[in-house]
């Protein structure tokens, strides 16, 4: 009984000084670095990703994403996976390609982007968020507006 109670003590400490939670996860900043076209219908990405995590280590991993303009695709994204620290407030890194949808007029960006009116965008996002033991969640955001991601 002894032993039994002596356990239920120790995890009791052990799980109330954990003081962070999934929801506690949060962007805290988003910068995009560069950008550049390889072709007529690619491009690559760097992006900066200020991370909040009060919780363990976990991967973000099968990135995938769609930018679209009044509700077209115009570019289709993926991105290489990122290993995020337990316990801390980073900023990361982040490789991004990208691909015209084959609807999408790139020449019609160009216009869009001189102006700076991002409202017109919405991003779909989905990516699979997973701790060192394998267990995992997919996370899927639609119709976030790209205007206020870059507020971030």
């Amino acid at each position: 009984m002894k032993k039994l109670l002596t356990i239920l003590c120790v995890c009791t400490a052990l799980l109330s000084s954990c003081s962070g939670g999934v929801k506690d996860i949060r962007l805290t900043s988003f910068d995009i670095i560069s950008v550049t076209p390889r072709g007529l219908n690619e491009l690559y990405a760097m992006v900066e990703l200020g991370i909040h995590n009060p919780m363990v280590a976990f991967t973000l991993e099968d990135a995938r994403g769609v930018i679209k303009m009044e509700g077209q695709p115009c570019i289709v994204l993926s991105a290489d996976q990122l290993l995020v620290d337990g316990n801390k407030d980073k900023v990361y890194v982040l490789p991004v390609k990208g691909r015209f949808d084959e609807t999408f007029n790139p020449w019609q960006l160009l216009s869009l982007l001189k102006d700076k009116d991002f409202s017109r965008f919405t991003v779909d996002v989905s990516a699979k968020v997973s701790l060192r033991s394998g267990i995992g969640k997919d996370i899927v955001i639609n119709d976030m507006p790209l205007d206020k991601l870059l507020r971030h």
